[in-house]
């Protein structure tokens, strides 16, 4: 079963990604006789929680704005030929507010930017767009770069999952009502050498190095042959070996994919690794749009397992030892310190320079939120915390970022 037609909620902001992905959507809409609903987010600050707070007049002020920016959104698309069948003004936090619409109208499809207007690409909350994809109900494509136009070419990445499956229907769909060339990839992960900080492939013995392109190679020929079995034409296959998330990335430069569509997680038991899925990964690294695919249904099993937010702070020259992240009372609190010192000598005397600065922010959770299942992550200076589960904790606990200090 295919998600198209269905309802496509896009969401815009003014940016020029955001006006990227109106593009993208419109075309969508089109090619798949979908509808297109329109949501502009009016965001409050990380720690403006009540938008009743807000003076009155200030406020009338914001959204008044707000709604001639989703007016004037609106006019751009229609002028464009597309057609918008409703369209909403959402007062809040951009990620919820969007996820939480999607819901209720009943969307099968959401369609955003990367990043929108503000300064810090990821900020502390995270990206709205990563957050968004990890929290849908529905399918979302992130568009980054060009917005897609039809025909293009089509890179499925696909492992055999439930969701790769439903990933190759939407991308075999895509491809035969636009006539765009469709790609597949299956990648073979290659076994690691251990040997701590590192993990390393490249001195596997060549008959292993054989075994692994020869189960890639069989892996995609099953996967290719069941889609064909479907009615689906694939235009060509790759079999690589290697991280998933860096051969699809490589491939779909190689061959110039104007879309990759792949499910939101794969065959690995461990659905949301700190670091984020493959299907993250790909999304934050792509030069093009992504579409990630997942089951209706997978909305409420992450809801039992206790998924609450995850959050992103970008922390350049700041080592893993020098952040703190500490819980108490359900509220949450990122602090890091970072220090510098240089000395040098100019004119037969030395020049010492100190530079301190500073971070600290504090983000309220649900009630009851557990400590035990608050995870930190710190790589190449991206912090990543996962919130998750519900208990009670009443003393500070330090909460342990691992990851490599470099």
């Amino acid at each position: 079963m295919s998600i198209f037609p269905t309802k496509i909620l896009l969401a815009t902001d003014g940016s020029e990604e955001a006006e990227m992905a109106a593009k993208t959507a419109v075309g969508l809409a089109q090619q798949t006789g979908s509808e297109l609903h329109v949501i502009h987010v009016l965001a409050l600050p990380l720690d403006t929680h009540d938008p009743s707070s807000f003076e009155p007049g200030w406020r009338r002020q914001l959204e008044t704005r707000a709604r001639s920016e989703l007016k004037d959104e609106v006019d751009t698309i229609e002028a464009s030929g597309g057609a918008v069948a409703d369209t909403y003004l959402g007062v809040g936090r951009p990620d919820a507010e969007i996820v939480a619409l999607a819901e209720e109208i009943g969307a099968g499809l959401i369609v955003m930017g990367s990043r929108g207007l503000g300064g810090i690409r990821r900020a502390l909350m995270g990206s709205v767009s990563s957050a968004v994809v990890r929290h849908a109900h529905c399918p979302v494509m992130v568009v980054r770069g060009e917005a897609v136009v039809f025909p293009t070419k089509i890179l499925l990445a696909t492992d055999g999952s439930e969701d790769s499956e439903l990933a190759a229907r939407a991308a075999a769909d895509l491809a035969k009502s636009s006539g765009s060339e469709l790609h597949v990839v299956y990648v073979q992960p290659m076994p690691e050498r251990h040997s701590r900080p590192m993990r390393f492939a490249v001195d596997l013995p060549p008959k292993v190095v054989e075994s692994v392109e020869e189960e890639a190679r069989t892996k995609l020929e099953k996967l290719v042959q069941k889609m064909r079995e479907e009615s689906s034409e694939v235009t060509q296959a790759h079999a690589r070996e290697g991280l998933p998330a860096a051969e699809i990335v490589t491939l779909a430069e190689e061959v110039g994919a104007g879309l990759i569509v792949m499910g939101s997680r794969g065959l690995g038991g461990v659905r949301r690794a700190l670091m984020g899925s493959v299907s993250d990964s790909v999304v934050r690294h792509a030069q093009c749009p992504v579409l990630v695919v997942r089951p209706e249904k997978a909305r409420a099993t992450e809801q039992e397992a206790g998924l609450l937010m995850t959050i992103r702070a970008e922390l350049p020259g700041v080592k893993p030892e020098d952040v703190e992240i500490s819980l108490q009372n359900n509220v949450l609190t990122i602090s890091s310190e970072r220090k510098a010192e240089q000395e040098e000598e100019r004119g037969g005397y030395y020049i010492r320079e100190r530079r301190y600065g500073s971070f600290s922010r504090s983000i309220s959770l649900p009630q009851g939120t557990d400590e035990s299942k608050i995870h930190a992550r710190f790589d190449q200076g991206v912090l990543e915390v996962t919130v998750e589960g519900a208990g009670a904790i009443e003393e500070p606990k330090r909460i342990q970022i691992e990851g490599s200090s470099s």
